[in-house]
């Protein structure tokens, strides 16, 4: 089974919006750019079928190479043809174009199959736009000011991609429901430069009103001042029941990113407030949501170009956050991802690391807030955006990565190993109820009461539930 955020168009931790009366199935989305909650979205197990299992060995197995399109800088999962199995999309800025590759629930993946959309996609949300249960994907484009929103037909293919105008170049997509009015909405960070005596850059935030057709509408946008804004996370770390954004606030210094993290409060109705510095190392690169302490509040946690390449700040669920834990990565340092890889019921970090060759970084949390030592598994060369999800239906959350130089997708399967999984099969007949010694009840003779009926339901028949996911996260999921 697959993967990951459970979409509800909300976004906005425990909120779930109903299906509308008259719409075609309402399948669970499964999707994530990265599992943020350290709950990883698994199927309820048949009665025959293994559950997840508590790690005795935590380990991945070698890395399996899928080829995609060219440049690919971006990665998201999601049940795309509605068959429960967890799916992958990439963005592939070089062929100006998406690679969507069908899961077969076994770990393994069909070929690419190329989807158009604009020039230079960099970052893909997915989420139901238009309520008809299947998933649909938006993508933006650093090379124009426009995002392309992609209706999804359920059988893993899409409709031509529709452009909506934003403002400056767009660095980064997320969806979620921020008007609270039950329908996917979308939040764009752009920049555009201005040349005069000199070069400026201006930070923006656009959000894109959804209709629930699968349509939407711009709102006026946020305008942040000189700078960048890029990796958008969704959060709610004021606990106000609104999403929040988290973010990189920055620019360049000779050629090196030099950001910082920041926080947008929602505002409700489709607005957000000013942005709030967050006490980070320099240097910022990537920020990603989830809590690590489990106390209930959203913790941030943030990769940086310069220092030690890992921040954890525990959030306070007020909008603050206490001082952040440095931790050692190597370098360079790209996005993170959290979830529980370790399936002890802890939330884990997953760095991508390196170039030649490409690394990810396991930094297995300790319920605490605290991380324990990486352990590096390899990939392709440059990996960026991994997302964890349970790809072969063992209850355990498995790894992926877009390679940016390889022009691949690394699938890395967990090999966790816990104690055995006894099969609980139903009985083929019920077992008789014991009567009482001390009262047992008469059956008259005259008229003879009948054996109760009992109806077994078959194996064929068991329907698999889908347990929700706290929380939408990430670089662009919904």
């Amino acid at each position: 089974m697959n993967a990951t955020p459970q979409s509800s168009p909300s976004g906005v931790p425990g909120r779930r919006t109903a299906p509308r009366s008259g719409r075609r199935r309402a399948a669970s989305l499964l999707t994530a750019v990265a599992l943020t909650s350290g709950a990883l979205a698994v199927a309820a197990a048949p009665a025959q079928a293994v559950v997840p299992v508590t790690c005795v060995t935590p380990g991945f197995a070698t890395a399996v190479a899928h080829p995609v399109g060219a440049g690919p800088r971006a990665l998201v999962t999601a049940d795309l043809n509605g068959d429960g199995e967890g799916d992958l999309v990439t963005a592939d800025s070089g062929a100006g174009a998406l690679s969507v590759l069908l899961g077969t629930g076994t770990g393994s993946f069909q070929p690419a199959t190329p989807v158009p959309t604009g020039v230079r996609p960099v970052q893909i949300a997915a989420g139901d736009f238009n309520g008809d249960g299947d998933a649909d994907l938006a993508v933006a484009h650093d090379s124009a000011a426009d995002v392309s929103v992609l209706l999804g037909d359920g059988d893993g293919t899409f409709q031509p991609a529709v452009t909506y105008a934003v403002t400056g170049t767009a660095s980064g997509v997320v969806a979620s429901d921020f008007d609270q009015d039950g329908d996917a909405d979308l939040a764009v960070t752009g920049s555009e430069t201005t040349v005069s005596v000199f070069t400026t850059t201006n930070a923006y935030i656009t959000v894109l009103e959804g209709a629930g057709d699968g349509t939407f509408a711009q709102n006026p946008f946020l305008s942040l001042g000189s700078g960048t804004i890029s990796s958008p996370a969704l959060g709610d770390f004021d606990g106000d029941g609104h999403a929040d954004l988290a973010a990189v606030r920055g620019g360049s210094m000779m050629g090196m990113p030099s950001g910082s993290a920041v926080i947008l409060p929602g505002a409700g109705g489709g607005a957000f407030q000013a942005p709030v510095p967050v006490p980070s190392a320099p240097g910022v690169v990537k920020v990603a949501v989830g809590d690590l302490d489990r106390d209930g509040h959203d913790d941030l946690v943030a990769t940086e170009f310069m220092g030690t390449g890992l921040s954890v700040l525990p959030g306070n669920g007020d909008g603050t956050f206490d001082t952040p834990t440095l931790y050692s990565a190597g370098t360079p340092r790209s996005d993170v991802a959290l979830g529980d890889v370790t399936a002890d019921g802890r939330t884990d970090v997953v760095v991508a690391t390196g170039n030649t060759p490409g690394t990810l970084s396991v930094f297995a949390g300790a319920g605490d807030g605290t991380l324990r030592p990486s352990v590096g598994y390899g990939t392709g060369n440059a990996p960026t955006q991994p997302v964890l999800s349970d790809f072969n239906g063992d209850g355990k959350a498995d790894m992926a990565t877009a390679d940016y130089v390889s022009n691949t997708v690394s699938v890395l399967l967990n090999t966790c190993a816990g104690p055995a999984v006894t099969p609980v099969n139903p009985p083929a007949t019920p077992a008789p109820k014991p009567v009482p010694a001390a009262k047992p009840k008469p059956v008259p003779a005259a008229k003879p009461k009948p054996a109760p009926k009992v109806k077994l339901k078959p194996d064929a028949k068991a329907k698999t539930k889908v347990k929700k996911l706290k929380k939408v996260r990430g670089g662009g999921t919904a």
